[in-house]
């Protein structure tokens, strides 16, 4: 073999490659078929949108798939080519034919065997960037529990609150005690209960069957069902159940999968057990709602212990460190644009929550609404042009983002929406003060 066809037979290792994971194979049979965006594509994987983008990353590294205008997603002519001589291919071959021959005897003798899992009908993931919320937000809508997105983000203090992890992480949106977003949650109307535990406790293996007839229990009554991790590290609603365990809808499984076997659950690198109910309840009146979301908005933003962990920054001050980390350049590129999502969708569902309670606070406070609604869109609009320099998926295959002419921008613009936060902190203050005056 000549060193031309070493080379050439080297490359060919590399870039078929491409073709070993499942889920690319899945991206490359949807762009086939046309050009998809990143959300529509993420519909149809089985992957969070970190991996996805990293996946994606590495399609468009090997030259099989390209960005193309509009945020779309196509197949290049080559890799039109090498899709079709390698799955074509293979599905000629008699090893092909075998496995199919396989799987249709399996999925015979699963009908024959299995129970059919007991489902919640018309339960759906509701999709955001926060998958909490989402995640509630669906339970709501099928126990038909009236409220709106900017009511649920700014009832329970999530639209006003920032958590920023050393680097840009993108687990900062999630890696916080969440105790606030159940404490506020009956002012709603809804209750949440559950089990949470950590696969360090002792005991641990009894927190995951007690949650496993604590979902069970509920979905036999109708309740709806939400749990952490049951996929990628995010929330989603649990539609049903069969003897090996939990079916669920969200992040990179928005049609549904299952079953996710119940002693799996809580077993990750991450460790965390959080399987939960919620119930509807009587809400109480809109002041008490706006007075307890911003107490709890107020304390999150001091970096209190019973909140944050080491090497997060809440409020200002994570403002400052994800400022910090992009004049360095060091901030995480997905990260960057991860977080650019999430507090972007928490800053504008914030001004919408502002909107609704401007009629709903006594006359006197009712300008003072008005100027921290001012704030805060000043917040939202910064931080949405943040994520259009940075978009989810990110553009580069950069770990880091690195010093360029867009951190720069980027670091202007966190600069802006941290000035008008300490504004519309302040007012928030007030506001709850007064608040607080005339409920004595």
């Amino acid at each position: 073999m000549t060193m031309r066809e070493s080379e050439a037979r080297e490359h060919l290792s590399y870039v078929v490659k491409a073709f070993s994971h499942p889920e690319r194979l899945k991206i490359m049979e949807l762009l086939v078929r046309g050009d998809a965006s990143f959300s529509l594509i993420h519909e149809h994987v089985a992957v969070g949108t970190t991996a996805l983008a990293n996946h994606l990353s590495l399609l468009i590294d090997k030259g099989l798939v390209n960005k193309r205008g509009r945020g779309l997603y196509g197949m290049t002519s080559d890799g039109r080519v090498m899709h079709e001589a390698i799955v074509r291919g293979y599905d000629s071959t008699v090893m092909s034919r075998r496995q199919r021959q396989k799987r249709i005897a399996a999925r015979y003798v699963r009908g024959r065997t299995e129970e059919r899992p007991n489902r919640i009908r018309k339960l759906k993931y509701r999709s955001g960037w926060v998958s909490h919320l989402s995640a509630v937000a669906g339970c709501l809508k099928f126990l038909g529990v009236r409220v709106s997105p900017g009511w649920l983000y700014g009832g329970t203090g999530h639209a006003f609150i920032i958590n920023i992890v050393k680097g840009v992480c993108p687990s900062g949106p999630t890696a916080w005690q969440t105790s606030m977003l159940f404490k506020l949650a009956t002012n709603l109307g809804y209750e949440i209960k559950g089990v949470r535990g950590h696969k360090s406790e002792s005991g641990f293996e009894k927190k995951q069957r007690e949650a496993w007839d604590h979902v069970r229990k509920s979905i036999d009554a109708d309740i709806p069902c939400y749990g952490w991790e049951l996929d990628i590290p995010e929330y989603y609603v649990i539609q049903g159940y069969d003897e090996v365990g939990y079916w669920y809808s969200g992040p990179g499984s928005v049609e549904g999968k299952g079953p996710k076997p119940w002693r799996e659950v809580g077993v990750s690198d991450i460790g965390v057990l959080e399987l939960y109910s919620v119930e509807r309840v009587t809400p109480s009146d809109p002041l008490s709602v706006i007075r307890d979301s911003f107490a709890m908005v107020l304390h999150h933003a001091t970096n209190p212990p019973d909140v944050i962990y080491s090497n997060n920054k809440t409020g200002i001050p994570g403002f400052d460190l994800w400022i910090e980390e992009t004049e360095a350049g060091t901030a995480l590129s997905v990260g960057m644009a991860y977080n650019a999502q999430v507090w972007k969708e928490c800053r504008r569902f914030g001004v919408r929550f502002l909107k609704e309670i401007r009629k709903r606070v006594p006359k006197d406070l009712r300008d003072l609404v008005q100027e921290t609604r001012g704030h805060y869109e000043v917040v939202s609009d910064a931080l949405s042009d943040l994520a259009k320099l940075y978009p989810f998926p990110p553009h580069s295959a950069r770990e880091t983002i690195g010093v360029t002419r867009e951190s720069k921008e980027a670091a202007r613009l966190l600069k802006q929406a941290r000035n008008a936060e300490v504004k519309g902190l302040d007012t928030i203050r007030q506001i709850h003060r007064e608040l607080l005056t005339s409920f004595r």
